[in-house]
């Protein structure tokens, strides 16, 4: 099957990550392209494993007309069949870019944030044959928009990579002793991520645990004005209230999955997830996982409310982070948690799922 799958973004969140996840598996029996927006790191990590990428600023209106053109050539040269998009407006531009080429066309909706009006509603459901949902709140969104070709498909991880690695040598790396509790919060330095939430709840709690150590594990896109000035406010709490000791900022890397297995717990302080690609990573390598109540997390949590925050504040997460550390059946229930849904999230699964509607909606 040549399948075509397109991304806007440059960095590697959730949804690309599931991206290049699920190209790295379904190259081996099929012919995958990617047309990115722009060139960036997933663009290199495509290439590094022998897929097809083209880099076309389809955003562009002053290159609107170009662009269709190119696409219409990739499309014809490649022989694609199957194209997805991750962004609903380029599902768009692709179905016009190819009217009168025999190829079906989806969308994977990775939140709930869509402002849709009529027109931009009645364009995105006639140019997709299939909608696939990251979460059931995702689909019962689109389905409250008059969306009724949907289906809920988890993004996923090859889970062996983290269930198997090897644990960090980051404790001696940071000097933190080994009965420190360590706990961490992964992702960008985004208001939305929370991570000065946690920064807060934190100075509460190690004024009764000082052993508690919370890693800031993460970067920000280096000209984001909003990312930037995020991580500076950051940082001008933790001096201000002397956190240093406790709160440290470990930067952007490349061993999370070994990471994962150096953590006691792992912190989810977002106002809100459409999913949490992290959480899943999380679980695979045996972690647990505490959250404040967004949805997405929340339903990969079940909603146990021993792993869920009850407020989405510093109060609220200091709650639920004291109840871990302090009630060995939490902590036990959390890790058989971890161990019995983590095959849910694997991404043999996620793309087996695709592949079914890809053949059945393609051949139709």
């Amino acid at each position: 099957m040549n399948i075509l799958f397109t991304s806007d973004l440059t960095g590697m969140g959730g949804g690309e990550t599931s991206l290049f996840n699920i190209c790295n598996v379904l190259k081996t029996d099929n012919k995958i392209v990617v047309i990115c927006g722009c060139n960036g790191t997933l663009v290199r990590l495509l290439e590094s494993i022998g897929v097809k990428t083209y880099v076309i600023n389809y955003r562009s209106r002053r290159m609107l007309i170009r662009n269709i053109f190119k696409i219409r050539h990739i499309i014809l040269t490649e022989q694609i069949k199957i194209i997805h998009n991750n962004d609903p407006l380029t599902s768009v531009l692709f179905y016009f870019a190819t009217i009168g080429i025999r190829r079906t066309n989806f969308w994977t909706c990775h939140g709930q944030w869509y402002d849709f009006g009529f027109f931009k509603r009645f364009l995105v459901k006639k140019c997709n044959s299939h909608i696939f949902c990251v979460s059931t709140k995702v689909e019962e969104s689109l389905k409250d928009m008059g969306f009724c070709r949907t289906s809920v498909s988890y993004l996923g991880i090859p889970i062996a990579k983290y269930e198997q690695a090897e644990p960090s040598c980051l404790r001696q790396e940071l000097g933190l002793n080994e009965d420190d509790f360590l706990l961490g919060v992964v992702g960008r330095f985004q208001k939305i991520k929370g991570q000065l939430k946690l920064v807060k709840a934190i100075e509460v709690l190690v004024k009764e645990k000082n052993n508690i150590i919370c890693l800031l594990i993460g970067g920000c896109v280096y000209n984001n004005k909003d990312e930037n000035n995020y991580l500076e406010e950051i940082r001008e709490y933790i001096n201000r209230h002397n956190l240093q000791n406790n709160i440290l900022f470990v930067g952007e890397r490349n061993d999370i999955p070994n990471i994962m297995h150096e953590l006691n717990l792992l912190v989810i302080p977002s106002d809100n997830e459409s999913f949490g690609m992290v959480a899943i990573e999380a679980l695979a390598s045996g972690l647990a996982v505490v959250s404040t109540p967004n949805d997405g997390v929340s339903e990969i949590l079940d909603y146990h409310k021993e792993l869920i925050a009850e407020t989405n504040d510093p109060i609220g997460l200091k709650k639920v982070i004291e109840s871990y550390i302090s009630s060995q059946k939490i902590q036990k229930f959390a890790h058989l948690f971890a161990e019995q849904r983590k095959n849910d999230y694997d991404i043999n699964i996620v793309v087996r799922r695709y592949l079914n509607v890809f053949k059945k909606l393609g051949e139709a």
